[in-house]
């Protein structure tokens, strides 16, 4: 038996199939909470507070540590770097990293 498949490239979906038996096994994300009716900033900011399975960022980061940024690039529809950006320069300041310890790319 055969299993279809379908990956969202560009606009468009890419659809395959494989057989059964060449499937080891499929990663699913968890279904991903409407979160539509809150705040964006609300939104990082408890992200921020609470992040899964670490410490919060402040409290891992020092004063004379050097920080590097890599960002996506602007194709992905979900970088907000405007939203996201002065919430964790807020946190790394917070944990005393100066700005000028930070590059971002």
């Amino acid at each position: 038996m055969k299993r279809e498949f379908s990956l969202p490239i560009g606009n468009g979906k890419e659809k395959f199939t494989y057989e059964d038996e060449d499937i080891i096994k499929v990663l699913e994300s968890r279904p991903f909470p409407n979160i539509s009716d809150q705040d964006e900033k609300d939104i990082v900011r408890k992200a921020l507070d609470k992040p899964v399975d670490s410490a919060p960022l402040h409290s891992i980061v020092k004063r004379g540590d050097k920080i590097c940024i890599l960002f996506s690039d602007v194709t992905r529809l979900w970088v907000r770097h405007h939203v996201f950006m002065p919430l964790i320069l807020d946190e790394l300041e917070k944990g005393g990293v100066r700005l000028e310890d930070i590059l971002s790319l």
